[in-house]
């Protein structure tokens, strides 16, 4: 990217209300992505039969889904949780390029020049994964997740509907303080459903430590997903009759992920359909202000949901800027494909970009060119600890540098 597209951006970023589209590829150092694991799913829903096979393929396809994309979440909450040196390395990698966005966002919120617009960004992710949630939770900063509550936290989309203040007693002054709203679109390892439906927070991930105690012998016990699903229909009439007791109860135990499985058909098989539909409602107004941005990250826009929102608002809102780093050229020309040409020309498409590059080339680069000083000092002093101090460090260090009158 060169400087002129930075600039770009910069002015963007200074007058706009700020969202984001994180998709899996942001945490795919560490956690698989999807790959056929989505079309698997979507062919074993239309030709689903309570059959030996039919259970064989679908615990299958879960248990490759849960082992690739879910269960290295436990290494977030479990400091002891095993890994390879190798799948460590990657972990604190990924940490890293989280931690890394969360702190640069969180000074371009706090330090963008304009009062027209609040500060909060919109960070709409389709992950089930934690490294979100646990950055800005590791970080200390204001952060609404839709969950309410003390003893038993629980979800409801208008809790979204808050701005946080902090009030400076030694100048008598109110100051708003950088809020980020994480919408997890297709729910969470975190999400709970108790008897009246309603949702509570896990911070324990219960239901994920549950199937982690279930183990299979891969080349015995599963069927390899690197086939058509005509082809895993055959594999499994063939060896339907290793179909055992931990199938059953492994399958029994995913019912209680509440979050939506990746199929054609995402929403026609959740009871908690009311909540992500909210959502979705919430994305599609955030894009339809007017003077918003949206910047995706490793998101492919497959979702057919997501898509048709995104295309709806870009060619009704000629406002609205949307950036999308892809990771090469073959990804943007897919998402291209997908998205066709916007009425208002208003997509705009970087290439060459993960996420790490997209952190550092990009927002870090704006965070310091917005206050380097402040920047630093938030680096500097919180060592990647903590940025409950961030707000207070800056303006106390402002206050320092403010000429005597």
């Amino acid at each position: 990217m060169n400087d002129k597209e930075l600039e770009k951006i910069e002015k963007i970023i200074e007058s706009s209300h700020i969202n984001f589209m994180i998709g899996s590829g942001t945490s795919k150092d560490f956690l698989d992505t999807l790959w056929n694991i989505e079309s698997l799913l979507t062919e074993y829903d239309k030709e689903k039969k309570e059959t030996p096979q039919y259970k064989l393929i679908e615990a299958s396809i879960k248990y490759w889904y849960f082992e690739k994309c879910m269960r290295g979440n436990l290494k977030l909450i479990e400091n002891d949780f095993l890994l390879s040196a190798e799948k460590d390395k990657q972990f604190e990698e990924t940490c890293k390029n989280y931690d890394d966005f969360i702190k640069a966002i969180n000074i371009i919120l706090l330090k963008r020049k304009t009062n027209l617009v609040n500060k909060q960004v919109n960070l709409f992710t389709t992950n089930m994964d934690l490294f979100l949630d646990i950055t800005l939770d590791k970080l200390n900063i204001e952060f609404n997740d839709g969950f309410s509550g003390k003893f038993e936290s629980s979800f409801s989309t208008s809790n979204y509907q808050k701005i946080v203040f902090k009030n400076s007693f030694q100048y008598n002054v109110q100051a708003e303080l950088p809020l980020f709203n994480l919408f997890k679109l297709h729910g969470s390892l975190t999400w709970k459903q108790v008897k009246d439906e309603k949702i509570v927070y896990d911070s324990k991930l219960i239901a994920l430590g549950e199937l982690n105690k279930i183990s299979f012998d891969a080349d015995k016990d599963l069927l390899p997903l690197e086939n058509e699903f005509s082809k895993l229909v055959d594999l499994a009439t063939a060896k339907k009759e290793i179909v055992l007791d931990k199938h059953i109860k492994f399958l029994e135990e995913y019912k209680n992920l509440i979050m939506i499985n990746p199929t054609k058909e995402k929403f026609e098989s959740t009871t908690l359909r009311l909540e992500y539909y909210e959502q979705l409602r919430m994305y599609s107004n955030a894009l339809e202000k007017e003077n918003s941005v949206l910047f995706v990250c490793g998101f492919s826009f497959t979702d057919e949901h997501l898509k048709e929102i995104t295309l709806r608002a870009a060619n009704s809102n000629p406002t609205l800027i949307i950036y999308i780093f892809c990771f090469n050229e073959d990804e943007k020309n897919k998402i291209q494909a997908l998205l066709k040409i916007s009425k208002f020309n208003n997509i705009k498409y970087l290439c060459e970009f993960s996420f790490a590059k997209t952190v550092n080339n990009v927002f870090i680069k704006i965070a310091s060119k917005l206050d380097a000083k402040s920047y630093q000092l938030v680096i500097s002093e919180t060592k990647g600890d903590s940025l409950e101090a961030a707000s207070p460090l800056i303006e106390t260090k402002q206050k320092e540098d403010e000429p005597a009158k």
